[in-house]
């Protein structure tokens, strides 16, 4: 069935083929001569073609010439349609561009506004533990006297005989006394802590910065969201923070066992020793030259962080503690002999050669003829020679109005204007003067005023003696 379907179509598209391109001639007639010319059926074919090339070539230029404007718009709105698109794009990102710019530079200067705010803060917990170091090496060196002169009361109360027992000791660093008031600000308790010095007491500096505190700030235990370098800046001003408070405590636990010695001796207070200490007003020392004092309690009220009132305040403590620990140094917290007995106290007693009651202003020391007697306290010789009843005497003038007296002396080693330290021999114990035997007789004065000088050594032993 198939070839003769296809011999069928064969002849058809012969016949069809023959019908429309049979040979054709074109007769010319000219001068009486007929010509001709013949057109093949293949020539034909070719002429229908290339015409129809030309008029759809024509057509299409015609069509290019009359809709030229429009197909030109129409192409141009297309691609202005896309750069607008484009534009578009490219000014939201250049926006988003700007606005991340914006809050790299915001949060730049934060950064820098809170490391300012810390190195600040740095500076001034700098300051302040130099100062407190300054204040606790003051305490120190005035302990290691005490202890290298080894006087201690042997007889300083009736209940002081375990304290008899105790050997030449006579202070201890103050953090380590008992029963004084103690601030307790802080909750945090510290987990470890580092090397101290290896000569004298650890610095404050060691003992503040020796131990890491382990508490985490609040906010970080709630699980507020945060970036890791503003916990790490939060972090860092809280350990700030902690660390000015625990300052302040020992600030306030030194001065108020200060407090404590000053007011033993039953002669004077703190507030008013502060004030003979420093008659004008004026910084003794100073806690530090970068804060200016003169100002502090209006600077507590007005500053507007409260960290800087803190510091203010601390710093104003801090003056205070400088003051009186320049005063305490100069109290006399020791006695004068090594060896000795107590045989006569201060006030109201019988006197040894009439028998009648009479007023004892001193403390009268048994020991044995030719004892070294020992300064009490670091001043200049106001008097040293024969005086009275004294016998052969000297009154050494220390700071404050405080003055101490020795007498009935064997020999004296100073001479008046003569500056003397502390534990420093003065004479030998005799029995010159008014006396019934070899002893010391020994005063202390404040403006001409005499004090039992017990107090003064119970105030030293009491507070100072080491348990």
């Amino acid at each position: 069935m198939a070839p003769i379907n296809t011999g069928k179509e064969k002849s058809f598209l012969r016949r069809k083929w023959a019908q429309f391109y049979t040979e054709r001639q074109i007769y010319l007639r000219s001068h009486g001569q007929v010509q001709f010319i013949s057109f093949s059926p293949l020539a034909q074919l070719a002429l229908v073609t290339a015409t129809l090339l030309l008029f759809g070539w024509v057509a299409f230029a015609s069509v290019n010439v009359v809709f030229k404007d429009l197909i030109i718009y129409t192409t141009n709105a297309k691609s202005r349609t896309m750069q607008s698109a484009y534009e578009e794009r490219l000014a939201g990102l250049m926006v988003a561009y700007e606005e991340l710019q914006g809050k790299l530079i915001e949060t730049e200067r934060s950064y820098e506004t809170a490391t300012e705010n810390l190195e600040e803060k740095h500076r001034k917990l700098v300051d302040l533990l130099a100062a407190a170091d300054a204040a606790n090496a003051e305490i120190e060196a005035l302990r290691r006297e005490y202890d290298k002169a080894g006087m201690m009361p042997k007889n300083a109360a009736a209940t002081d005989k375990q304290a008899a027992l105790r050997g030449n000791r006579v202070l201890m660093p103050l953090r380590d006394a008992q029963d004084r008031p103690h601030l307790a600000r802080l909750e945090s308790k510290p987990d470890g802590q580092r090397a101290e010095a290896e000569a004298g007491a650890p610095s404050l500096f060691s003992r503040l910065f020796g131990a890491e505190d382990a508490t985490t700030p609040a906010r970080y235990q709630r699980g507020q969201p945060d970036t890791a370098l503003a916990k790490r800046m939060a972090k860092l001003s809280d350990n700030q923070q902690i660390l000015i408070d625990r300052l302040e405590q020992e600030t306030e636990t030194t001065l108020q066992k200060l407090t404590a010695v000053v007011s033993m001796t039953h002669a004077l207070d703190a507030p008013g020793l502060i004030q003979r200490a420093q008659p004008e007003g004026l910084s003794v020392g100073g806690p530090f030259e970068a804060l200016d004092t003169e100002d502090l309690s209006e600077r507590i009220l007005t500053a507007p962080d409260a960290f800087d009132r803190q510091v203010y305040r601390l710093v104003a403590r801090l003056e205070e503690l400088a003051i009186l620990e320049a005063a305490v140094s100069k109290l006399p917290l020791a006695v004068p002999l090594r060896d000795y007995r107590m045989t006569s106290r201060f006030g109201p007693r019988t006197d040894p050669f009439n028998r009648r009651v009479a007023f004892h202003a001193g403390l009268d020391f048994a020991a044995r003829y030719g004892a070294p007697v020992h300064a009490t306290v670091a001043g200049k010789v106001i008097y040293a020679g024969w005086r009275g009843g004294y016998g052969r005497f000297v009154e050494i003038e220390s700071a404050n109005g405080l003055t101490t007296r020795f007498a009935h002396l064997s020999a004296i080693n100073v001479e008046e204007g003569d500056d003397v330290e502390f534990q420093q021999v003065i004479g030998k114990l005799g029995n010159s003067g008014r006396s019934s035997g070899p002893h010391l007789h020994y005063e202390v004065r404040i403006d001409g005023e005499a004090y039992d000088p017990e107090n003064f050594i119970n105030a030293g032993h009491y507070v100072f003696a080491q348990s």
